[in-house]
């Protein structure tokens, strides 16, 4: 007959490696999962003491209209704008316009809008969203 015990708290002695962050205890209870009702500290780490040089300047949401493949598309666009007057636009597309992403990341570059981050868009669709946006900001 097999007999269980239930899990028993680990306790570690404190060890400080170098280059490491320290973390400190808060006063928050969590329980520990497969054990009787047993309390235990979170540890949240110390804020990093390193500054950022992309601070979000500005952020707002707007709705566009755009054409695509004979249908009219209605959808909303994030604008994010960082101190070096950098914009990047999230906009959200639905499944029945682009099938292998939810959103995608536009970037207004003097020569042309790019996608700096997911995947590339179709030459068309692309084009119906960057003149949508580009009725709402330009």
């Amino acid at each position: 007959m097999l007999v269980s015990e239930p899990p028993k708290p680990i306790i570690a002695l404190e060890k400080t490696v170098p280059g490491t962050r320290r973390r400190t205890v808060t006063d928050h209870h969590i329980l520990i999962p497969g054990s009787p009702i047993s309390l235990a500290n979170t540890v949240a780490e110390a804020a990093p003491s390193v500054k950022t040089q992309n601070k979000l300047f500005t952020s707002k949401i707007f709705p566009i209209t755009f054409s695509y493949l004979w249908h009219v598309h209605h959808t909303k666009v994030l604008k994010v704008t960082y101190s070096g007057n950098q914009s990047l636009y999230k906009v959200a597309l639905s499944s029945s316009i682009s099938k292998s992403a939810s959103i995608c990341w536009l970037e207004h570059q003097p020569q042309a809008w790019t996608v700096p981050l997911g995947h590339e868009l179709d030459e068309k669709l692309k084009q119906a969203v960057t003149l949508a946006i580009g009725c709402q900001e330009f």
